[in-house]
């Protein structure tokens, strides 16, 4: 056991004169770092998942804003497919695509520009608007209609009516 003892105390004192001297390095290579880690670590199959959930958000937001707030040419458009739904006499056909046309004039050129034509003004107005000037039927017609009787007979058709009608409210409205 002294025989073991002796040789550890040898060894430890071999052991630290030598690590008092500088190790011998020459054999190691540089040390090469890799690749920064992207910020992004997602595999290709994450991003087009993530890239497909954004399009349906993107697309559903996009309806439910149409649905929810529709433009003033297709809220115009819904309201004129009502009254066709409706059996009504060219009369009250005139007076209500009268009150329709008023307020999209109202929307399109303000309050005080369109609010107080009546019978020949308001003519006049729906004559510069028109996209077809020359269909001076109809636009008598529609700006006479609030002053006759419901029951009057009357040689315009509510088809004619309503195809001007969509017409003014597309070139008004769109410009075209």
């Amino acid at each position: 056991m002294f025989l073991r003892l002796n040789l550890f105390l040898l060894l430890s004192v071999f052991s630290l004169s030598a690590s008092s001297k500088e190790p011998d390095l020459s054999g190691l290579k540089d040390v090469i770092l890799g690749e920064k880690p992207s910020l992004f670590p997602l595999p290709i199959g994450w991003w087009c998942i993530i890239g497909s959930i954004l399009v349906i958000i993107l697309i559903s937001a996009f309806i439910a804003k149409r649905k929810l707030f529709p433009s003033a040419y297709f809220y115009t458009q819904a309201e004129i497919k009502k009254l066709k739904k409706q059996n009504l006499t060219p009369v009250q056909t005139g007076k209500e695509l009268s009150k329709i046309l008023k307020r999209v004039a109202i929307l399109k050129f303000g309050q005080e520009q369109v609010a107080s034509l009546s019978h020949q003004d308001w003519k006049k107005f729906l004559q510069n608007k028109s996209h077809d000037p020359k269909q001076t039927k109809e636009i008598d017609f529609i700006s006479k209609a609030a002053f006759l009787p419901p029951e009057k007979d009357v040689a315009i058709s509510n088809k004619s009516l309503y195809t001007y009608a969509e017409k003014w409210v597309k070139t008004v409205l769109k410009g075209k």
